[in-house]
């Protein structure tokens, strides 16, 4: 069943943050992080399937306590009323569960769809390896967005070389399909915090790779530093 397979998925989720919380979080190997981070959200998604069996004696297989036989109830029928009643709890449980997968999914695909839209705005530049500079008026945090680079008038007239740096280094680490797999998990486990917390923890391992490679570059340890502490609090 669907829901009780989302069920696993999203227990094996919290199991893995958990371990990640208590073992790797602190770890400063930031190429092992990112693999190992989306790893353990593939294998959550894998695992559910795999069926281990062992021989048992009857009595012991008895005791036994299966996930399905919790939500949905005794497969026998001897007890037709509590089938009904955990059916309808299930079938509840199921238009719930699509709803707000529905409504998350809009959430994302209205997202992507902004996206595009600000791209067809401000002035274009090209830049090596077919990338695409766009230059933008206003107030807004530079990003990258697959072969896009998006970066305010400001910060193109004050900081344009760090900035597309650490932006060029998100765009050839591919961490746009990081973020796109990992979009998709949170569509599918939108109830588990453990997939939102694993999606932003991968986000912080990307921006740590993205400021390597800035400061391989030969940039400025301090002046950097500086950069990033005003993009985050203000020139203040």
């Amino acid at each position: 069943m669907f829901l009780i397979y989302q069920i696993k998925v999203g227990l094996c989720l919290i199991a893995f943050y958990l371990l990640w919380k208590l073992l790797l979080s602190r770890e400063t190997f930031h190429r092992f992080n990112r693999v190992a981070l989306l790893t353990v959200m593939v294998l959550a998604l894998v695992l559910p399937w795999i069926k281990l069996s062992l021989d048992a004696p009857a009595s012991v297989a008895s005791r036994m306590v299966v996930l399905d036989e919790i939500f949905v109830g005794p497969t026998g029928a001897a007890q037709p009323h509590r089938n009904a009643s955990s059916w309808t709890v299930m079938g509840v449980m199921t238009v719930v569960y699509f709803i707000g997968m529905t409504l998350v999914l809009v959430w994302l695909l209205h997202s992507q769809w902004n996206l595009h839209r600000l791209l067809k705005t401000g002035r274009k530049e090209h830049l090596p390896d077919g990338i695409n500079l766009h230059v933008l008026p206003g107030e807004l945090s530079p990003f990258s967005y697959f072969k896009h680079i998006v970066i305010s008038e400001q910060d193109y007239r004050d900081n344009s070389r760090e900035i597309i740096i650490h932006e060029q280094a998100h765009i050839a680490l591919r961490h746009s399909w990081d973020v796109l797999f990992v979009g998709l998990v949170t569509v599918f486990q939108w109830w588990n915090p453990a997939a939102w917390l694993l999606g932003r923890e991968l986000r912080q391992v990307h921006e740590y790779e993205a400021d390597m490679a800035v400061l391989n570059q030969g940039v400025d340890v301090k002046q950097y530093q500086l950069l990033l502490i005003r993009k985050s609090v203000g020139n203040q």
